[in-house]
């Protein structure tokens, strides 16, 4: 699980040093969250197996791992939410951005119940646990993916979606996954197991709600297609005609100045040079 989550983490803090105005916000503290995510995802596993017969001790020390993976989790949240102070809220990028942050969060607070031992063995195999880890792994994982799917076709193709079919897009995608898996939590609540082909009439509530979702998560996924064949095929707005280009004369000096440097600090000059290239291109897109 980790493993498919972390490069969307890396994709989401792109999206917003790309989209802000300043640089990345507490970047060195979101690399060490990264590594701490990804070494203590490995002693987390049994968490998915407490109704196996589990001692008391083991329990409690998987129990404790699994909350412990908050808090490196909570620094990125965090840290992201402060780079959305930075980033123009108006861009599609930054409704994406907000849209992966509410179902990570989602999810996160729903995984926070579920690593309690005691109450996973109430809601073990139950709906429940299906929304959780839909929430945190496919919903934060397409919002962040189709984030940097935009932004690579955008840089790709040359072209730009437009920001209004975007926005209309994400917030359609947002309803009709909450109408699925929040029904999901209300059903494993009150007790529905999955894996059950048949259910009490006290259910149809959830159910109704989960089928209406469904419908509207297929208009949003149609709406992006059109999104990008209008990008595609009728769109005027090309990024290679409005991106600012460098400085032709600074270029080639400082082409020309780069020989006598070594290589380490030629390479951090050429990053350097991109990324600032890349920003004031992106800044100059949102205006």
């Amino acid at each position: 699980v980790y493993v498919i989550i972390l490069p969307v983490f890396g994709l989401v803090s792109h999206s917003l040093h790309r989209g802000g105005l300043f640089s990345l916000y507490n970047m060195l503290g979101m690399v060490y969250a990264m590594i701490a995510i990804a070494v203590v995802g490995y002693f987390v596993w049994a968490h998915h197996m407490f109704t196996v017969g589990l001692d008391v001790d083991t329990r409690v020390y998987f129990s404790s791992a699994t909350l412990l993976i908050a808090l490196p989790t909570s620094i990125k949240v965090f840290s992201w939410m402060v780079g959305l102070r930075r980033m123009a809220l108006a861009s599609s990028a930054a409704w994406y951005v907000v849209a992966f942050l509410l179902m990570f969060l989602l999810g996160g607070v729903t995984g926070l119940v579920l690593a309690n031992s005691e109450v996973d063995l109430v809601m073990h195999d139950s709906y429940y646990v299906v929304a959780h880890f839909h929430y945190v792994l496919s919903l934060g994982a397409v919002f962040g993916l189709l984030n940097g799917v935009l932004s690579c076709h955008e840089l790709c193709s040359g072209y730009r979606s437009a920001a209004w079919l975007l926005r209309v897009q994400v917030v359609l995608l947002v309803w009709g996954t909450t109408c699925i898996f929040w029904g999901m939590h209300l059903s494993g609540t009150l007790g529905l197991p999955r894996r059950v082909p048949d259910a009490p009439d006290g259910y149809l509530g959830t159910v109704v709600s989960t089928t209406c979702g469904i419908l509207v998560v297929l208009l949003a996924v149609a709406l992006l297609l059109c999104a990008s064949l209008e990008a595609s095929l009728w769109d005027t707005q090309q990024l290679r005609a409005t991106t600012r280009s460098t400085n032709p004369g600074m270029h080639n000096h400082m082409l020309s100045g780069m020989h006598s440097l070594d290589h380490a600090t030629r390479g951090q000059l050429m990053l350097h040079t991109c990324v600032s290239t890349s920003h004031r291109a992106s800044m100059h897109l949102e205006e």
